[in-house]
């Protein structure tokens, strides 16, 4: 086996030795800092988006309550003209109602009072005949 050889050894640690030197360096000078800045960039920009996150959700809670309010004031004057409506039909029903018992009652009382009118002229008519005095 070539790897415990004595004499290999010494040129596979070289050639070890140099290409990670290579290495650490191309990795060191080369692809840290590019993942470095991708990584802040990547930081700044969550922090960004957190923050824009923060504003639309403060803009949501402010269009929320812009919401909420719009629907309770139309609610409550919805409440208002049903309210003013309902008591103007029960007003103009109870006026009605009044007008047409007065009315009834007024003609309920004539056609007694003629019917009254009546009955005594005939019981009046009859006595008279039963005495012959007409």
């Amino acid at each position: 086996m070539p790897q415990l050889d004595l004499m290999h050894f010494f040129s596979q640690f070289f050639w070890f030795s140099i290409i990670f030197v290579a290495l650490f360096f191309y990795v060191n000078f080369n692809i840290l800092p590019l993942l470095v800045v991708t990584l802040k960039y990547r930081s700044k920009k969550l922090i960004s988006l957190s923050k824009k996150i923060g504003d639309s959700k403060k803009d949501v809670v402010d269009l929320r309550l812009f919401h909420d309010n719009t629907i309770s004031r139309a609610f409550k004057t919805t409440n208002q003209k049903i309210s003013i409506s309902i008591d103007s039909c029960n007003k103009s029903v109870e006026e009605y109602l009044q007008t047409l018992s007065n009315d009834i009652y007024y003609n309920c009382n004539k056609n007694y009072f003629i019917f009254l009118t009546i009955n005594n002229y005939k019981n009046f008519v009859f006595d008279k005949k039963i005495k012959n005095e007409l």
